[in-house]
């Protein structure tokens, strides 16, 4: 006998993402076309982007202004029809099979209540800054732990039950995407871990180096005053690893210029290689030693970013609690 299909609320937030929210769209409608509701939040798209997508059989909601991926998932969760949630972000092409990915999943792990995916190493758009991008969050969660406390929000499927436990998206985070590490901090604590799914893949188109500094950036100032609230570390993109490895560029570096040396260049650079020996190896054999070298002087971009990101709000919190006074 056949066993019956979970239906999901699919929730789509869109905020000016007219380069690519056809395409996510249209791939969603190939793998949940039938019996699945589908709800695209426009989220004050300045070029009204979500027109793009008018003519397909999906439910378009709009804010009148930016509120932010939190507020605009919620919107789509008021919406739900489904006891099982899955939310795609704008800039997501989910792959073929994905629907059955999750249907045997939630059947064979019954007692699991959220379904993370993996991001595959080729990138929706070309461009070697954005397969090195690809290449590092594929390989973050593939070599992370099976249940992680991460909450990987471009492409999850949630029982709808947990918004009931743990509430819903924080609505404070507008533009930096903080929503999701607070929201992995509040099912970590609930005692809710998402089982990372190895065939759960998507592809991801990722924004140009300026905009992706940025965002590393400022996620950073975010998850350092969760950590200060929580004191917990997240298990894949906020690790304490990842926490080592970015100081240890930042520090190891301003070392240099202090006491500059070529034994301290060379020993350094080591050490930096080594902190991060697992991606290089996965690098050189999928792509290449050229590849491998060229992600190492882009990993070291990435982490001065994250460093720097923490260290301003570190600054910024000692300066407006001496302002208190």
């Amino acid at each position: 006998m056949e066993e019956r299909q979970v239906r999901f609320s699919i929730i789509i937030p869109a905020y000016n993402a007219r380069s690519t929210i056809r395409d996510c769209v249209d791939s969603v409608l190939r793998e949940f076309g039938n019996g699945h509701q589908i709800v695209v939040v426009d989220d004050g798209c300045q070029h009204n982007c979500t027109q793009l997508v008018a003519d397909l059989p999906v439910s378009i909601l709009k804010n009148d202004s930016t509120l932010g991926a939190g507020a605009a998932r919620n919107r789509g969760i008021s919406q739900a029809e489904h006891d099982w949630m899955l939310f795609v972000d704008a800039d997501v092409i989910i792959k073929f099979g994905t629907n059955r990915v999750l249907q045997l999943a939630i059947r064979e792990f019954p007692d699991d209540v959220s379904f993370g995916s993996i991001s595959d190493i080729i990138p929706a758009n070309s461009g070697l800054f954005q397969e090195f991008l690809a290449c590092r969050a594929h390989f973050q969660y593939a070599s992370g732990p099976q249940y992680s406390t991460a909450f990987p929000s471009q492409l999850v499927a949630v029982r709808k039950d947990v918004f009931d436990c743990v509430g819903l998206f924080s609505e404070k985070y507008v533009s930096s995407g903080g929503e999701e590490f607070e929201m992995g901090n509040r099912l970590s604590q609930s005692g809710i871990r998402t089982r990372i799914l190895p065939d759960f893949q998507f592809y991801h188109v990722y924004a140009a180096f300026g905009k992706r500094f940025k965002k590393y950036f400022y996620r950073s100032k975010i998850f350092f005053r969760l950590f200060k609230v929580h004191g917990q570390f997240e298990s894949v993109i906020a690790s304490l690893m990842e926490t080592i490895r970015s100081l240890y560029t930042l520090f190891g570096l301003l070392g240099f210029f202090l006491f500059p040396s070529i034994p301290y260049l060379i020993g350094y650079l080591i050490i930096y290689l080594l902190l991060d020996q697992r991606f290089y190896r996965f690098l050189i054999k999928r792509k290449g030693i050229a590849f491998a070298v060229y992600a190492a002087a882009m990993n070291f971009v990435v982490f001065l970013a994250i460093a720097l990101g923490g260290i301003v709000a570190a600054v910024q919190d000692i300066w407006n609690s001496l302002l208190k006074r």
